[in-house]
Parts: C-alpha cells; structure tokens; sequence
C-alpha cells in the first residue's frame, strides 16, 4: 500500500508504545499513520502521494481543538448578556440591569456583544461603561473570546 500523503523533513514527535519519539518523516494512509521513520519512508511514495516538505517545522501529537470554549461559557452565567444589543446605549442598559443584581464590590461581567452590529460601528469607551458599572470593578467581552 502507498501513503496518500508524506510529511517529510520534519520534526515530528509521536507518541506510541515506546513513548515519544522525533521522526523526520511520516506517511498516512486513509487517515492513518502508516511509517514513521528517516526518509526511508519516502518509499512508500506512489503517483498520488502528496508530499509536504515541513522544511524542519514540527508536527505535534493530539493537539485538536473542540473548541467548545466551556470555561468561558461557565463565566457567560454570571455576567450580563450583551449579545445582540444594537448600540453603545443599549449595552450601557444591560449592565446597569445586571449591575442591580450584585453585591456591593461583586465583579461585574458583560459578554457577546458584536461591535460590527453597533450602530455605532466601536467598542463602549470606558467613561461610557463607567457610568453604567459606577465605582464597580467590571470587564465585558466582545466576542466570547475570539481574537480579530
């Protein structure tokens, strides 16, 4: 059988029965590993075969993301939704509601807004914020945690 593809020139850690492992090739044949090894492996090579030069990049085991985000989803039980609010203003009414069911001192947290969906087209200004969070610590969130 021949790989459908070869990783080659790497440095490509395995983890397997005899425990980690760098190879600088590795062949997958219908989504599996099929050889890792030197570039002996080269001769699982066929016509098909797409081979990627990593150049001496790294390939890792086992980092796959879920992406569930569950801890940010815990903290989204506490704080304001601010999700799909539609202006500066509207966000500003958001945090004061929540801000009346807190403890004096209590963190306030306010997450999901969109600034693309504010007819302001920017974030709140902290003065802004300010006046909806009084003399309260306080942190909002744009986007559940996304970077742009």
């Amino acid at each position: 059988m021949k790989a459908g593809l070869i990783l080659a020139r790497g440095r490509i850690r395995t983890l397997g029965r005899d425990g980690l492992a760098t190879h600088s090739h590795l062949a997958i044949a219908a989504g599996k590993v099929m050889a890792a090894g030197g570039a002996e492996v080269m001769g699982l090579r066929g016509q098909r075969t797409r081979v990627i030069d990593l150049r001496g990049a790294a390939v890792l085991p086992g980092f796959n993301d879920a992406h569930a985000h569950v801890v940010y989803y815990g903290l989204t039980r506490f704080g304001a939704d601010l999700g799909g609010a539609r202006s500066v203003a509207e966000i500003v009414r958001r945090l004061r509601a929540h801000g009346r069911e807190l403890k004096p001192g209590e963190w306030q947290q306010g997450m999901g807004y969109r600034v693309d969906e504010l007819a302001e087209k920017r974030a709140p200004h902290r003065l802004e914020l300010d006046r909806a969070t009084r003399r309260r610590p306080a942190f909002i969130d744009e986007r559940g945690g996304h970077a742009r």
